[in-house]
């Protein structure tokens, strides 16, 4: 159908062609047409149209090329030698026609022929590096590695220069899993271009993640490094690689390093700005200690340094994420009082509101700060935040008609940003859905939240139109026919943002005997049983997983309970046995679970230990 489609355009095209048209035009259109044949196989068809070009523009080299395409396909290897050998004929200085008639000996079989025939071509032109390139880029096209890495390398010879054709041959010895003899072409590569440093750092960084594989360039890149001390960039690869196979220590020694060969050279970039963006790294690799020690070391060593108040703000950051509350607390409010008018005091102050309401629990002192905000700054786009966080105060002050009132003002103020103001929106919508889910007023929590996916349906990704769908989702299934128990769920996750964790997981639980049969009563032991986690009660949180298995041995949150059940046996209860059991239930009896890939290599690690 496609050839009988193929054949009507031709036609059509001969009949309606304009008189007069240009050359060029209708040389341009029969090109494709001989393509779209070339596309579904029908070579025959397209070699027809390509020699019927050929003929008119014998110079064309895409024409040529199409020709051979077709007879290598139809395997008319004579033909194709034939027709070679008439545009070698017609023009012997083109070594591209000559290049090709070795490829077509290669395709036709006779490989021994086709070296001999290169050779003896190379052998007249010793010094022209664009055929050693043709060469051995023919001999890679045919998967014939080696021989191209041979080529390049006689090439090198011949011409005298040891860095030519470096990236070709670092890509070569890649294909191999060379990585060794890959890292040294591509140094090779940076030593003629330093600018080329982001390329071959992403190249380092896709090698193949073995232990072998970091010996080997770990062991060219320090030779390196040894007999060329002086140059940074050595170092700045050796570093990214370094970080790629997560030693970061090295990585940091690395680092440290190119920054004193910065100030000894007097380098354009300025000093900190190297351990600046490991520290960034660090951060986004997870490893906050090293981040925060690469801060610290900006702030001491390089005074002059521009950025300071991101600087400050970074290293509170870094210590705020290892969990380090109260020095946390102290290193955001000393960037607040260095730089009191900067965005960055404005971040700060809301992470200290943070801490005090989310992880020190001192609802108080998180309002002082989020009040202090609207005071400091009136008119920046941000302080919809802190309205926000001072909802999720009173929410936790067990007042909900204040919360609400917080929400509803944050709603209403006017933001610049539109990408902020979509997504405060969003937040502040949640945020009185819930209200009028603890207040049991489904019905209005489910106008909030309508509001949000209708106007958001091309954006699910957000974790806050994700979490209104779960919401959304549980009301709809419950409000009819379990009102009472999801009043119960929705008291149980009040107590939770309240802290009152075992009032929480008591409630959650009890669901269970009063309403079995309610949608939601796995979700809410599942709830239980983690909070029990939380608690450390982790042999309670295991009864707990046990009756959701037991009772409802069908649902969707199984597996993910057989998975914290194995967590736990093996990382707190330190039963091996028993964890097996659990992630081995995974893949007997829910195949299918996302969680099967993570239980079956669990199992494996486990019983190399044991």
């Amino acid at each position: 159908m496609k050839k009988l489609f193929l054949h009507v355009i031709i036609l059509s095209f001969f009949f309606t062609f304009p008189a007069g048209a240009q050359d060029v035009t209708r040389n341009i259109m029969q090109f494709q047409i001989g393509q779209r044949y070339e596309y579904v196989g029908d070579y025959r068809n397209a070699l027809e149209i390509y020699l019927a070009l050929h003929k008119r523009n014998p110079r064309n080299y895409t024409y040529f090329d199409a020709v051979t395409r077709c007879l290598a396909n139809l395997k008319k290897f004579d033909q194709l030698l034939s027709f070679i050998q008439q545009q070698i004929d017609q023009n012997p200085q083109n070594l591209q026609y000559r290049v090709k008639f070795g490829t077509a000996l290669l395709q036709k079989g006779e490989e021994k022929n086709a070296e001999q025939y290169w050779n003896e071509l190379l052998a007249r032109n010793r010094k022209n590096s664009s055929l050693y390139r043709m060469i051995a880029q023919a001999w890679m096209m045919n998967r014939k590695f080696d021989k191209g890495v041979e080529i390049y390398n006689r090439g090198r010879r011949e011409l005298g220069k040891d860095s030519l054709f470096a990236l070709e041959l670092a890509q070569l010895h890649t294909y191999q899993l060379n990585y060794d003899l890959a890292a040294e072409e591509y140094l090779k590569f940076v030593r003629q271009n330093p600018n080329r440093l982001s390329y071959v750092s992403a190249r380092f960084a896709s090698f193949k993640g073995d232990f072998q594989t970091y010996e080997q360039v770990t062991s060219v890149l320090q030779r390196w490094i040894k007999r060329e001390p002086e140059v940074i960039s050595y170092r700045k690869l050796f570093a990214d690689f370094l970080i790629s196979f997560a030693n970061y220590s090295d990585a940091f020694s690395q680092v440290e390093q190119i920054e004193r060969l910065r100030q000894e050279q007097k380098a354009k970039e300025k000093p900190g700005a190297e351990l600046f963006r490991f520290g960034k790294t660090m951060d986004a690799e997870k490893q906050y200690s090293l981040a925060e020690k690469s801060f610290t070391l900006v702030l001491e060593k390089y005074a002059s340094f521009v950025n300071r108040s991101q600087v400050e703000y970074e290293l509170a950051r870094s210590v705020y994420l290892q969990k380090k509350f109260k020095q946390a607390l102290q290193q955001f409010d000393l960037v607040s009082r260095k730089f009191p008018k900067s965005n960055w005091s404005l971040e700060a102050q809301l992470t200290r509101g943070d801490i005090f309401l989310h992880q020190l629990f001192m609802p108080d002192s998180a309002a002082g700060v989020f009040k202090k905000i609207l005071r400091l700054f009136p008119k920046n786009d941000k302080r919809t935040l802190a309205l926000i966080a001072l909802g999720d105060v009173e929410v936790v002050r067990q007042n909900l008609t204040a919360a609400e009132n917080y929400y509803n003002q944050a709603l209403h103020v006017t933001v610049r940003n539109t990408g902020l103001k979509t997504e405060l929106r969003i937040k502040c919508n949640l945020k009185l859905a819930e209200v009028a889910f603890f207040k049991k007023n489904f019905d209005q929590a489910q106008k909030y939240l309508n509001a949000i996916l209708q106007n958001n349906r091309r954006n699910l990704s957000n974790v806050f139109i994700n979490d209104a769908l779960e919401l959304l989702l549980l009301i709809d299934e419950n409000a009819a026919q379990y009102h009472d128990a999801l009043g119960r769920y929705a008291d149980a996750l009040l107590l939770l943002r309240q802290k009152q964790l075992k009032r929480a997981a008591h409630e959650f639980e009890s669901i269970l005997q009063t309403d079995p049969d309610a949608p939601l009563t796995p979700k809410s032991l599942l709830k239980s049983a983690q909070l029990k986690e939380d608690l450390g009660d982790y042999l309670s949180a295991v009864m707990v997983y046990q009756k959701i298995l037991a009772r409802y041995p069908e649902n969707s949150l199984c597996d993910l309970s057989l998975w914290n059940m194995g967590q736990l046996y093996e990382n707190k209860i330190r039963d091996v046995s028993k964890a097996i059991e659990n992630y081995e239930q995974i893949l007997y009896k829910y195949p299918d679970s996302i969680l099967t890939d993570k239980a079956r290599k669990r199992i494996r690690e486990l019983e190399g230990k044991s």
